[in-house]
């Protein structure tokens, strides 16, 4: 596997992948910690980027992310154990091409890897307000608000782990809650005003939609709204290191998956993602 990405060294038998720039990633990647604390290497990967060097004769966990196949039948070749853990739609075959796999669409990343490693605890609150809004269940009180208020920490090990013993109190969800809700509302007016003056209309894959230059921060936001303003779905993008980071985000009918698939991405139905070199043209026409 060819790799020029010198920023990333593997130096345990034991390492953990998951999936860059995501909540819901870094939550799998922090079960995974208090497994094995400082005894495996944490990799966070995106879609498009080369993986590290030194992937051979390890033991792996890929957690809420996948290799493409040709790379995944590379990295199971020469590693002793491969896991991979995930729940994304345009996965699956890569997926299962791992030594032992876990494959669930309803459920995300950082809840299957929390009922991998410890099968008979019951999901902590940190991890279902994250699953939650990962796979836009909404099913839990006020998810963006706790979303945001979450989103407002470093992620780094020892916070997820203060923040999910607070999160275990009530009281403390209600007080997350509240200070969550103030900032959704100047969330919403930062997201209008972004909108207002920079989204485009362009043709991407035959459909006329919205595309918007913005921080990934605001991607699932911004991009639900482009695409109830302008169905089917939208794109939401921005610059990351020399490459361009592309969210997509559906109204349900059409399967963004499949579009980012094509770009050498992956992700569900209604949020998907791909990266591509930032010399190169943009997959969209300007209107």
């Amino acid at each position: 596997m060819e790799n020029d990405n010198v920023k990333f060294k593997i130096s345990k038998d034991v390492v953990v992948i998951y999936h860059g720039e995501c909540p819901d990633g870094f939550s799998a990647a922090w079960v995974a910690w208090k497994k094995f604390s400082d005894n495996a290497d944490y990799f966070g990967a995106n879609h498009g980027e080369s993986i590290p060097d030194g992937l051979t004769n390890k033991e792996i966990y890929i957690l809420d992310f996948s290799f493409p196949k040709e790379i995944m039948a590379e990295v199971v070749k020469n590693n002793k154990k491969v896991v991979v853990i995930d729940h994304h739609k345009s996965a699956e075959e890569s997926v299962k091409m791992a030594h032992e796999y876990v494959y669930e669409m309803d459920r995300s990343g950082a809840v299957l890897a929390w009922q991998y490693f410890y099968p008979d605890l019951s999901v902590p609150w940190l991890l279902r307000y994250i699953g939650d809004r990962d796979i836009w269940k909404l099913e839990l009180p006020d998810t963006f608000a706790m979303g945001l208020m979450l989103d407002t920490f470093d992620k780094n090990f020892e916070t997820w782990s203060k923040l999910a013993k607070e999160l275990e109190d009530e009281n403390a969800r209600r007080k997350y809650i509240e200070q969550g809700k103030l900032i959704q509302k100047y969330e919403n007016k930062i997201i209008e005003d972004i909108v207002s003056s920079n989204k485009e209309s362009v043709i991407f894959e035959g459909h006329e939609i919205y595309a918007v230059n913005a921080p990934h921060f605001f991607a699932s936001q911004m991009g639900n709204f482009l695409c109830k303003e302008k169905p089917p779905f939208a794109v939401v993008w921005h610059w990351s290191e020399g490459k361009i980071a592309v969210s997509l985000r559906s109204d349900g009918s059409v399967d963004v998956s499949e579009v980012a698939k094509k770009y050498g991405g992956g992700g569900h139905k209604g949020a998907a993602g791909f990266r591509f070199d930032g010399q190169c043209k943009f997959p969209w026409k300007k209107l």
